[in-house]
């Protein structure tokens, strides 16, 4: 074995010498051996900062799971909110159906009654105009009539006091 060789292998591809390994395959193989770990402590160092960072990525991807579950959970309770929302204004909009067919419908009976009611006063009209005229004669037909009513009051008034003075001149007699 040459001294730049490597002696990976360990002990059994070493060359000996009268004393035992030779010193060169000896320091070949510690520094090898030093080679190795400071190449596997590199790695484990670059492993450790990458695992590091994993647990890094996965406690920000729990975070984010956590606050996504958190939005998850607000949303429903939106859509769930809205929904009902929705229910209720569907509720209200057939309550507001239904009210305004009730109104239509009433307004169509009222429409009926008003035409019903012009009817009754257009057919109305002509005996009302009749009841003017004859109310409009009334008092001069009744002044006729009580005129000689009057005048006979008149007289019997007359006559009434006359007889009042007469029989007060015969009781005064018979006193």
């Amino acid at each position: 074995m040459s001294a730049g060789s490597s002696t990976v292998g360990g002990s059994a591809e070493m060359g000996k010498g009268i004393f035992g390994y030779r010193k060169s395959d000896v320091q070949q193989l510690l520094a090898d051996r030093d080679t190795m770990l400071r190449t596997a402590e590199k790695r484990i160092r670059a492993s450790e900062t990458r695992i590091a960072e994993l647990e890094k990525m996965v406690a920000e991807a729990n975070e984010r799971k956590v606050r996504m579950e958190e939005q998850v959970r607000r949303l429903r309770q939106e859509l769930d909110a809205v929904a009902e929302r929705r229910d209720h204004g569907e509720r209200v909009a057939d309550e507001v159906r239904a009210e305004a067919e009730r109104v239509a419908d009433e307004a169509d009976r009222m429409t009926s009654w008003k035409r019903s009611l012009q009817d009754i006063a257009a057919a109305m009209v002509p005996t009302v105009e009749r009841f003017r005229a004859a109310a409009s004669e009334l008092p001069s037909r009744m002044e006729q009539s009580f005129s000689p009513l009057s005048d006979r009051i008149a007289s019997l008034a007359s006559l009434i006091e006359e007889f009042g003075r007469v029989s007060g001149q015969s009781q005064n007699r018979s006193d």
